[in-house]
């Protein structure tokens, strides 16, 4: 994958578990796509030919559209504890 975003250990865990919990067929990874307000979402999805794709044990894991890589660069992907819960953060 391109260098335009650092996903650390404890995210690329949680993005597998979260993959290994859907039904999905071999090819598909987690799809990070824009959401309302400047947030981020993630679907399951095919990987397309343009992605940037991170695997793990050689399976697509986190799929990034070209479109989105110019504003992901250097941001990461992290999964931490805040006073909300849980949960994956991107920091642009």
């Amino acid at each position: 994958m391109s260098k335009a975003i650092h996903i650390t250990g404890r995210a690329a865990r949680h993005l597998k578990k979260l993959l290994d919990s859907q039904s999905h067929s071999p090819g598909e990874g987690l799809r990070l796509v824009p959401a309302p307000g400047g947030q981020a979402g993630l679907v399951l999805g095919h990987v397309r030919e343009q992605d940037a794709v991170v695997k793990a044990d050689g399976v697509p894991l986190l799929l990034v559209e070209a479109a989105l890589l110019p504003v992901l660069k250097g941001a990461t992907l992290d999964y931490r504890e805040e006073p909300e819960g849980r949960r994956l953060t991107l920091t642009i």
